[in-house]
């Protein structure tokens, strides 16, 4: 580029990308609206005559989801596709994914969000039923898409809440039947509008404190928005529970300012060792008060703060 008065410059190499092309979708509308659980995971297996470096996931999931691909999380975001009035609009997101040759395993896991909330947009939930459409591509090439071929079974969260947390129990779901299509409800289903949300800080607890009431309490040393992931390793059907508050009370654990939200988060030991957190819900907190644990060791304790880029 050259200016009026000579100057000039080279810019760094950059490049974008369009959304999917206009037009209906391949993908069906597919939902689960039975009350026997709050985690669906939707499944299908499907076949790929070659590799494929750079095809693209399509998908809308309601009210939150993550997607895996044979056993890999596609994207590193959370509570996608976000919190809008979805009587007037749908988001959905797009994700860069390697198709390997031969069979492939795609899995949709849901959870309630703010969709399937009654603290949502004017009180009532939006929705009854969990729903998703997806569609796998490279440009003009289909390889899979959300219809009634799919399956559901339950996922290993029992319960999840924006508001009071989320029960995570694995190896406890079960029961698989086949997914149903569903109509859709007329709203635009559009590119995203909202940046992703992301883990952008981890910061370690800076001091275990033993209250006064005997309470075993982190203190993360600032005000964060996020959750808190931590290595479980407990016999089976040991429950651990973490508690989040922003201020202690004469020295004690305090979240009574938090009214009717519970914000917990409890896990159910199936006796393996592993790294556990969150996927559908987050806790505005500086103090996490910790119960089922009889030796807690701050290194096994991060802080992940969430945001989208500012």
């Amino acid at each position: 580029m050259e200016a009026d008065n000579g100057e000039h410059g080279i810019s760094e190499t950059s490049w974008f990308e369009t959304t999917k092309p206009d037009g209906p979708w391949d993908g069906q509308w597919i939902g689960y609206w039975e009350s026997d659980t709050q985690n669906p995971v939707f499944c299908k297996d499907f076949f790929v005559d070659r590799e494929v470096e750079d095809a693209r996931i399509y998908v809308c999931g309601l009210g939150v989801y993550e997607v895996f691909l044979n056993g890999e999380k596609c994207g590193d975001e959370y509570l996608a596709p976000g919190c809008n009035d979805y009587n007037m609009w749908l988001q959905y997101q797009t994700y860069e994914v390697r198709l390997k040759k031969g069979e492939n395993h795609i899995e949709a896991s849901l959870g309630n969000g703010w969709y399937k909330s009654s603290m949502g947009f004017g009180g009532p939930d939006y929705g009854s039923d969990f729903r998703l459409i997806l569609e796998i591509r490279k440009g003009e090439q289909l390889f899979c898409a959300t219809d009634a071929s799919w399956t559901v079974r339950h996922g290993d969260i029992i319960s999840n809440s924006i508001y009071n947390g989320e029960w995570y129990a694995p190896g406890s779901g079960q029961k698989i039947c086949a997914a149903k299509t569903v109509e859709g409800n007329g709203v635009k289903l559009m590119p995203r509008l909202s940046l992703p949300v992301r883990i952008k800080e981890k910061i370690r607890p800076k001091e275990l404190i033993h209250t006064p009431a005997g309470e075993w309490v982190l203190d993360m040393g600032q005000n964060m928005t996020g959750f808190v992931q931590f290595v479980a390793d407990a016999p089976k059907g040991a429950k651990i529970r973490l508690l989040h508050g922003e201020i202690l009370q004469e020295g004690n654990f305090y979240n009574k300012n938090l009214r009717s939200a519970k914000a917990e988060y409890v896990y159910i030991s199936d006796g393996q060792r592993r790294l556990v957190s969150p996927h559908f819900t987050y806790y505005g907190f500086r103090y996490v008060k910790v119960e089922g644990l009889s030796d807690i060791h701050l290194e096994d304790f991060t802080g992940c703060v969430l945001y989208s880029e500012l």
